[in-house]
């Protein structure tokens, strides 16, 4: 074998063998999580009802409908973030509720007891949040919820907001991330990969998410959808976080198009600012629903 060729077959196994670890990448990224232990609503004494309702692509999706006591304030549809389940975010319910407000909680699809195969950071999670707009139409007769979304969640809301803008009222965003390519790069950053090329590696397992799933993931940065969200957002970040810094969620709020509100708790990471300041967080949450209104 001459140099030219061993120099080819080098670069012919290096692209194999980096186009194998996209794809395995890719399934790894999108593959169904693993549920929160149970938290269900009994558990801090909330009366509530299972529900069960699809997804607008008809993905079977399921769910806590937590009605309030008495007249309610308004409705609140909860996203829990990747991974997990929504047991997580059981305990942001009862402030909710003494709010006064009906709350919505479900588990988007590849997670905790909904349907689906996939996890798709907003892809097609946009057809769970739209299908439980729908269903709170359909079964309750309310018009506008308002969303209350963390990580993946919040920038789902986002999006949804974006396409359907008359379906929704105010936002309250813990956490979304600005861009997903910057947020997954970071994450690997924890497992000792350098940055730029952690950035190139998620760049291409993106693609092979596309030929698994034949969505356009690269589409799910919710800095693109902001400039359409006309709803009034609450966004909550911490100024520690690592996965998504501040100067990124300062360019999205920049870029939005309706009124927003920016709430950055020093010292708190990813998702960390209702365990720094937990009166002051359900405090501030409670009052920005209260003061924009849903129906």
């Amino acid at each position: 074998m001459t140099g030219f060729e061993l120099l080819l077959f080098t670069l012919l196994v290096a692209a194999f063998l980096f186009f194998a670890a996209n794809q395995i990448g890719a399934r790894v990224l999108i593959r169904r999580r693993k549920p929160d232990p149970a938290d269900p609503p009994s558990n801090y004494g909330l009366a509530y009802q299972d529900v069960q309702f699809k997804a607008r692509d008809g993905t079977p999706l399921a769910g806590w409908w937590i009605p309030a006591t008495g007249e309610p304030r308004g409705t609140l549809i909860v996203c829990h973030g990747l991974s997990g389940s929504m047991d997580r975010d059981t305990r942001h319910a009862p402030g909710l509720h003494r709010a006064g407000f009906n709350v919505l909680m479900f588990d988007f699809r590849g997670h905790g007891r909904s349907g689906g195969r996939w996890v798709t950071f907003g892809m097609f999670e946009i057809d769970d949040v739209l299908g439980a707009v729908d269903f709170l139409w359909a079964a309750y007769g309310v018009k506008r919820p308002g969303v209350f979304g963390f990580s993946m969640g919040a920038a789902t809301a986002l999006i949804a907001a974006a396409a359907a803008p008359d379906k929704f009222g105010p936002l309250a965003c813990d956490s979304a991330f600005v861009l997903l390519k910057n947020t997954l790069a970071r994450w690997l950053l924890r497992f000792g990969v350098p940055y730029l090329f952690g950035w190139q590696y998620i760049a291409w397992t993106l693609f092979a998410v596309t030929t698994v799933t034949r969505g356009r993931i690269d589409q799910v940065d919710p800095i693109l959808w902001t400039p359409h969200v006309a709803s009034p957002v609450l966004f909550i970040h911490g100024g520690a976080d690592r996965l998504v810094p501040p100067r990124e969620v300062q360019a999205m709020i920049e870029a939005a198009a309706g009124p927003v509100e920016r709430w950055e708790v020093p010292g708190a990471g990813h998702r960390g600012a209702c365990e720094v300041m937990p009166d002051e967080y359900e405090r501030r949450v409670v009052a920005w629903f209260a003061q924009h209104g849903t129906a």
